[in-house]
């Protein structure tokens, strides 16, 4: 297993020669244990969290870029549905997100250009 920072706040895991399943079941063993732990800092007890997106080479794509861009996609659709889970890619999420994206581009138009009644 090879584990790297890929972002600022993301990280990359290579499980090699995992079924898309076992890759499921060690995130989840990793996120509850997470989720089971407090990180103390001074008389505050902090709770820590992880959305965890994955992407298969047997199921999803042999392609290194593709698959970095799924697994973000179904990070992204984590967040989006609530953090600290885990998702597979599926090709729904892009739809989802690119909806989101849409949504809340036209909320900044909305603000930019605000409507009037000519009433």
């Amino acid at each position: 297993d090879i584990a790297f920072r890929y972002g600022g706040e993301e990280f990359c895991i290579l499980f090699p020669e995992t079924t898309p399943a076992e890759a499921m079941k060690l995130m989840e063993s990793f996120r509850a244990k997470l989720a089971s732990s407090k990180l103390q800092l001074d008389d505050k007890s902090l709770e820590i969290t992880v959305s965890i997106g994955l992407a298969s080479s047997i199921l999803d794509s042999e392609e290194s870029k593709q698959l970095f861009e799924y697994a973000d996609e179904a990070l992204y659709a984590c967040k989006n549905g609530g953090r600290n889970q885990i998702r597979h890619y599926a090709a729904g999420h892009k739809v989802a997100f690119q909806s989101d994206g849409l949504e809340k581009l036209l909320e900044q138009c909305y603000a930019l250009n605000p409507t009037s009644s000519a009433k």
